[in-house]
């Protein structure tokens, strides 16, 4: 009961962002109850949040040892390897997840962005499709769709799942890029800039700077096209 007194106030302070203190009462947490695999899963998020990737994969690893049917720490473990460029390592983690709830939505996404990354581009497609079907609202799943279908010069269907990213998220910047570029190969440069003066007003109003400036760029350049 005091292991779980600990990990409560530990998960409190990490949502309260006093990272210092969420970490000491999960490690308090552990040292009370060294079988407790669900301390080590948010000690090993926490560490991954603060970019001691080393502490957070063997946290993970821990708490994967003491429950080997533990999805989401497979889920976060494939998300690691998969920042580190361990491919092969993420794939087994994302397969291993989707094996223990294969309703693990999240888990079908990621495992089309590694696959779209070694392009296998079926098998990408196949898991954002089934992402979809288990979560219809899955906004990022349908960007991920719709920049995979953009890859293979699919524009209409990217097109579509781009339009249906926004219907569920309108305050996704990065979608009405994605948009207005396939929008722009269609030759429909009145719908491309109009989604890309969109989304630089979001950019804007998030303080993305940089991002601001690369769309109004963007946008300077497809102005400048003849129509």
């Amino acid at each position: 009961e005091l292991a779980e007194a600990y990990y409560n106030r530990g998960i409190l302070r990490n949502e309260q962002k006093n990272y210092l203190g969420a970490e000491a009462d999960l490690n308090r947490a552990i040292t009370i109850n060294p079988e407790f695999a669900e301390a080590y899963y948010n000690r090993g998020t926490l560490r991954y949040e603060q970019k001691n990737y080393l502490g957070a994969e063997a946290d993970l690893n821990r708490a994967i040892t003491i429950n080997p049917e533990f999805a989401e720490a497979y889920y976060n473990r494939g998300f690691l390897r998969s920042e580190q460029k361990n491919y092969l390592g993420a794939e087994v983690d994302y397969n291993r997840a989707i094996m223990i709830n294969p309703e693990f939505a999240e888990a079908y996404n990621n495992r089309g962005l590694l696959r779209t990354e070694q392009k296998n581009y079926p098998g990408a497609e196949a898991d954002y499709n089934r992402a979809i079907m288990i979560n219809p609202k899955f906004a990022e799943a349908y960007n991920n769709r719709g920049l995979l279908r953009t890859e293979q010069k699919n524009y209409p269907s990217a097109e579509a799942d781009y339009t249906q990213a926004i219907r569920i998220n309108s305050v996704d910047a990065g979608v009405y890029v994605n948009r207005g570029i396939v929008r722009a190969y269609l030759d429909n440069k009145p719908g491309a800039i109009a989604d890309l003066q969109t989304a630089a007003q979001l950019f804007r109003k998030q303080e993305n700077i940089e991002a601001y400036q690369k769309t109004q760029e963007l946008l300077s350049a497809l102005q400048a096209l003849p129509r």
